[in-house]
């Protein structure tokens, strides 16, 4: 990829899938206009077989992720990257459904006895574990082990992928990647969002907390500016640091620390005047709507025409108002 911010890649992919969204709730109104589950919830389903079966085709033709092919052809592709998106738009519609057919906050109760949301609650925490972890061991630094101990020895020295995974076992690890991460992920995140009762691990309260509201507002600024931030320190350093877990803790938490800075600063200075200026074409201008609503009453009182019929208006009304009046009284 020769482009001057190569990370940026995933806005391309985020307008596109939102460029979906109209088209999947069209159907899904249509299927609930015919009562049609296909209709529903069918294009989901199909853009995650999409998924799957591109997956499948493009990394049987690669060696991996050391082909050359890997990050163009692969990595940032939007029919490689849709199965999270389109399991989350499957979530919503769910949570619609349920939503519409029941009485008050019924469907913050899930239909399952709490010893299977249990089981769901940790088993997809486990699932998104797994899927992590499954991967990792599998890359290894190129050389010696005295010389991996360094932070970003692989990128400096290269890697390999251990041999214990036949091409059979990684085309179906790459296929199913996102599938295995999302489900689980979207399961525990329809649990916490149903009720506290569910948040086993108190998960939901402290994620929830006023703290990360600011901090989310900043997150896409971070994720835009924390690579250059990492380049220029390492490109200050003379050499490789050793790996101590102490200092590279230090080190993740300066880089945090350092992007919300930067990102606080973008905000201030881009993000949040764009947004008033839009903010400022889209609101109603009510000032103006006031002055026309009182131009408008000002030119009927000039009519003398006008003027008489609104106070014969304003008569009848009294005059009714007063019939009313005396027949309560009888």
């Amino acid at each position: 990829m020769e482009e001057c911010a190569a990370w940026t890649w995933y806005l391309a992919n985020d307008f596109q899938f939102f460029l979906l969204a109209p088209f999947l709730v069209k159907f899904y109104l249509m299927g609930l206009k015919r009562d049609s589950p296909f209709l529903k919830y069918f294009p989901c389903v199909l853009l995650v077989l999409v998924q799957l079966i591109t997956s499948a085709a493009v990394w049987g033709d690669m060696n991996g992720v050391s082909d050359p092919r890997f990050s163009d052809r692969f990595y940032v592709k939007p029919w490689i990257r849709v199965t999270p998106y389109a399991v989350g738009v499957l979530t919503a519609f769910v949570h619609y459904q349920r939503e519409q057919s029941s009485t008050g906050n019924t469907w913050k109760t899930l239909p399952f006895p709490n010893w299977k949301v249990t089981l769901l609650y940790f088993g997809s925490i486990f699932a998104m574990y797994l899927s992590v972890a499954v991967i990792y061991q599998q890359y290894k630094c190129r050389a010696s082990e005295h010389e991996c101990e360094v932070w970003y020895a692989q990128y400096k020295y290269g890697y390999f992928v251990s041999g214990n995974w036949s091409k059979t076992v990684e085309i179906l690890y790459n296929a199913f990647q996102y599938l295995w991460w999302s489900v689980p992920l979207a399961v525990l995140s329809y649990i916490l969002f149903c009720d506290d009762k569910y948040d086993f691990l108190d998960i939901r309260s402290i994620m929830g907390h006023d703290l990360f509201a600011p901090l989310a507002r900043l997150t896409y600024n971070a994720y835009l500016v924390h690579i250059p931030l990492m380049v220029v320190k390492l490109s200050l350093d003379p050499y490789l640091p050793d790996w101590h877990v102490f200092r590279i803790t230090l080190e993740v938490l300066g880089y945090v620390v350092c992007a919300y800075a930067a990102s606080f600063v973008l905000f201030i200075l881009v993000e949040k005047p764009i947004m008033n200026i839009f903010a400022s074409f889209m609101r109603p201008n009510s000032t103006k709507e006031q002055e026309m609503a009182l131009v408008r009453r000002m030119s009927s009182f000039s009519d003398p025409d006008n003027e008489n019929l609104m106070l014969m208006e304003e008569d009848d009304e009294d005059s009714e108002d007063i019939g009313y009046t005396r027949m309560e009284e009888q």
